[in-house]
């Protein structure tokens, strides 16, 4: 049986968290959580776009309503 030494210890939880190959563990959780942040940043920057296209003709649409009545 092995001893429970720091060393020991420190293996243990490297392998409890990245896996022993890399591709699972945490690494694949952050890779995860990464995608999902791109796609949210994606969604904001598209929103942002369309609100600079849209927001001038709602301007322009609303004052010609308030001066026309």
């Amino acid at each position: 049986m092995s001893k429970d030494t720091p060393e020991n210890r420190l293996t243990k939880l490297e392998t409890w968290a990245w896996g022993p190959n890399q591709n699972n563990g945490v690494d694949l959780s952050i890779k995860g959580l990464w995608a999902v942040v791109r796609r949210i940043d994606r969604t904001i920057m598209i929103a942002s776009g369309a609100m600079i296209i849209v927001q001038p003709l709602v301007l322009a649409a609303l004052v010609k309503w308030l001066v026309g009545k």
